[in-house]
């Protein structure tokens, strides 16, 4: 739909995706005017600035460039605030409960072939070897103690 007003025509267009279901409308003004004169276009988003024309204030376009820019700052604070709390859930939830599981996955069997070892340093027999089925450097000491009572 195309409205059409002196020098100013107004587009509107509306758009259904089918694909999220969601509904849009595009609005574009275009301006088939001369434009904007030279002498203020280094002051058009300035308050106050006005050209040729009688009443008004010449604030409308720098309430709406300061709103835009104040809509973009928020959103850019939206995200920072985001990324805030993202760092602040890593740091102090999420990195200490991972590193709390990641010892416990390397302490508990260390602790395990150190007790087996001393078991068997101290002349004790071991009737069961944590690990021994391990394909990595712990299965390897599990072995290792395996083998120890047959040595000596």
């Amino acid at each position: 739909m195309t409205i059409m007003t002196g020098t100013y025509a107004l587009h509107v267009i509306l758009i259904h995706s089918t694909e999220k279901e969601e509904k849009s409308i595009v609005m574009t003004v275009c301006d088939n005017g001369p434009g904007v004169p030279k002498e203020i276009a280094n002051t058009l988003f300035m308050p106050f600035a006005t050209y040729g024309k009688k009443g008004g204030t010449g604030l409308g376009l720098a309430i709406t460039s300061r709103s835009r820019s104040y809509e973009a700052a928020r959103a850019s604070m939206t995200r920072t605030m985001i990324a805030l709390v993202a760092a602040f859930l890593f740091v102090f939830i999420f990195a200490p409960i991972f590193s709390a599981r990641l010892s416990a996955s390397i302490l508990d069997p260390i602790s395990r072939i150190t007790g087996t070892f001393r078991t068997l340093a101290s002349g004790g027999a071991v009737s069961q070897i944590a690990g021994i089925d391990l394909k990595d450097e712990m299965g390897e000491l599990a072995r290792a103690a395996r083998r120890a009572p047959e040595k000596s």
